[in-house]
C-alpha cells in the first residue's frame, strides 16, 4: 500500500474542499509559458531556453504529459533545452524505460540538451540506473559539473536533498552564468551571484487558491515556489513541472517554459 504522507493529506483534503465548495477548478491541461527575463548579470542577449522539470514519468499519464512538454520545447527551437530534475517517481524496470520514451523527440533539436537530478531520482535506491537511462537520450546529465556554450556557462548542481551539491562550481568569472538546481531555495547557498538559477521541485504547489497562491510546497521550495523571482540574490525561475503527484491541480496547471534572456 502506498504510504500516505502529510503532504498528500493536505493536498487531497484541499482539493476535496475546493471542489466541494465550487471555488476550485481541477486543471490538467499543460500551458506554454513564454517570458522574457531581464538579468543584471547576463551578456548573451537574446539567448532562448526551453525549460522543463519534474516529469515523474513512472505511469502512462505522466509519460504522456512529459512527451507533450518535450514536443512543445522542440517546436520552440531554443538555443538550449534544460530539464531540472525528477525524471521518475519510482524506479521500477518499466518506469526506467519511460525515460528514453519521454525524451526521444529531443533528437530533433540541434541545440545542447542538459539536465540535473532531483530528489525523487535518489529515492528509488540511487541515481545510477536513472543516469544510465538518461545517457541513452540526447540529454547530458550534469552532476556538479560546468559546461561552456560560447559565452554562456551552465553549471548543473547535484540535488540538494538527496545528493551533495558543490556550490563552489558556480564562479563569477563567466559573462553569463546559468545554474541548474532542482530545489530553488538552495540558490541562497551560491557563493557568488550568478545570472539565473533554473529550478523545479515545487510543482507550483499543485493545489492553489485563485491567483495561483499555493497551500503547500515541499521543503526546498518554501521561499521560491513558482515563476520568476527577479529580486533574489541570483534571479530564480521555478518551473511548475509537467508531472502531477496529487489527485489533480487546482489553479496550477503544469507547464513548459520558453525563456528569452536579456541583459540590462
Amino acid at each position: 500500500m502506498e504510504k500516505v504522507t502529510r503532504r498528500k493529506v493536505l493536498k487531497w483534503g484541499a482539493a476535496g474542499l475546493l471542489a466541494g465548495t465550487g471555488i476550485g477548478v481541477v486543471e490538467s491541461g499543460m500551458v506554454l509559458t513564454e517570458r522574457t527575463l531581464h538579468l543584471p548579470r547576463w551578456k548573451a542577449d537574446g539567448f532562448r531556453i526551453a525549460h522543463m522539470s519534474d516529469a515523474h514519468a513512472s505511469n502512462a499519464g505522466q509519460l504522456a504529459a512529459a512527451r507533450q512538454a518535450v514536443r512543445w520545447a522542440v517546436a520552440a527551437k531554443p538555443d538550449l533545452f534544460v530539464f531540472t530534475g525528477d525524471f521518475l517517481n519510482h524506479g521500477t524496470a518499466e518506469a526506467l524505460g519511460n525515460i528514453e520514451t519521454a525524451f526521444e523527440e529531443l533528437h530533433e533539436l540541434r541545440c545542447p540538451c542538459l539536465a540535473v537530478l532531483g530528489n525523487h531520482d535518489y529515492w528509488p535506491g540511487g541515481p545510477g540506473e536513472i543516469a544510465s537511462r538518461v545517457g541513452k537520450t540526447r540529454l547530458r546529465l550534469l552532476v556538479n559539473e560546468a559546461t561552456d556554450l560560447g559565452e554562456v556557462r551552465v553549471v548543473g548542481l547535484d540535488d540538494a536533498l538527496g545528493g551533495s551539491p558543490d556550490y563552489g562550481k558556480v564562479r563569477s568569472d563567466a559573462p553569463s552564468n546559468l545554474v541548474l538546481l532542482h530545489e530553488p531555495d538552495f540558490a541562497a547557498r551560491l557563493p557568488a551571484p550568478a545570472g539565473l538559477v533554473l529550478s523545479g521541485h515545487s510543482h507550483g504547489g499543485e493545489i492553489c487558491l485563485p491567483g495561483g497562491l499555493p497551500l503547500y510546497t515541499p521543503n526546498g521550495s518554501r521561499r521560491y515556489r513558482s515563476g520568476y523571482y527577479p529580486d533574489a540574490p541570483t534571479p530564480v525561475y521555478v518551473n511548475r513541472g509537467s508531472g502531477t503527484l496529487g489527485p489533480g491541480r487546482v489553479y496550477c496547471p503544469p507547464e513548459v517554459a520558453i525563456l528569452t534572456l536579456r541583459g540590462v
